[in-house]
């Protein structure tokens, strides 16, 4: 039988544990996405537009839903109308990640349909 040392073992479970909690930050993110999606939607059916951000966030009511799990208001793309075929949504939202910076592999997109 084989000893694993003491510090692999720690270092093995931190880890572990890094990783269980980013993917339930991660899928909190998309949790807030969808509702914030729910909300843009129900914003055009009694306006008749997409909101932009700032009328967005003012919309809902709550006010956890305007940051993601790590802090950043998510952002919020419109799709010209003649692009809406092509990217099959209307908009899309967006988690920076992890990392706190949009752009990067670790974001988290919501497209919207």
């Amino acid at each position: 039988m084989k000893i694993i040392p003491f510090c692999l073992l720690v270092c093995l479970c931190g880890c572990a544990g890094l990783t269980a909690g980013n993917d339930s930050a991660r899928a909190e993110a998309v949790r807030r996405l969808r509702r914030l999606a729910f909300a843009a939607d129900l914003y055009k059916s009694q306006y008749g537009v997409y909101p932009d951000s700032a009328a967005l966030f003012s919309f809902v009511q709550d006010r956890t839903l305007g940051l993601d799990p790590w802090g950043v208001p998510p952002g919020l793309d419109i799709v010209p109308s003649d692009r809406v075929a092509e990217r099959g949504a209307d908009f899309r939202l967006t988690s920076a990640g992890p990392d706190r910076r949009f752009g990067t592999g670790d974001d988290i997109g919501f497209p919207v349909r």
